[in-house]
């Protein structure tokens, strides 16, 4: 199972950036790092209820996740791969204009 992240932009805006359909366990363990409990918009449980987050959210969301060193195996077996997929996630969350899950 994945679940998918997309843009708040709406479709059509020459702004909006490509989204993600990330797996489940690849998408709970950035969720569940420390400090994403605080976060207004961030439910810490295993659901695929769709989520609707703020810029400001999913900034504070990169930061946790930029400070954060993968641990093996995740995203891939390749560490260079996770590494350059959380570089783009983390991109991605400072750039988009807050994000929906579904």
């Amino acid at each position: 199972m994945t679940i998918s992240i997309e843009d708040r932009r709406r479709k059509g805006d020459e702004n909006r950036l490509p989204g993600y359909d990330i797996a489940n366990g690849t998408w709970w363990t950035l969720v569940f790092l420390p400090g994403m409990a605080k976060l207004p918009q961030v439910e810490q449980r295993k659901t695929t209820d769709p989520w609707v987050v703020s810029p400001r959210t999913a900034g504070k969301m990169a930061d946790i996740i930029e400070a954060w060193e993968p641990t093996p195996g995740w995203f891939s077996s390749e560490a260079d791969r996770a590494k350059e997929f959380k570089a783009d996630f983390v991109d991605f969350l400072r750039n988009c204009n807050g994000f929906r899950t579904y």
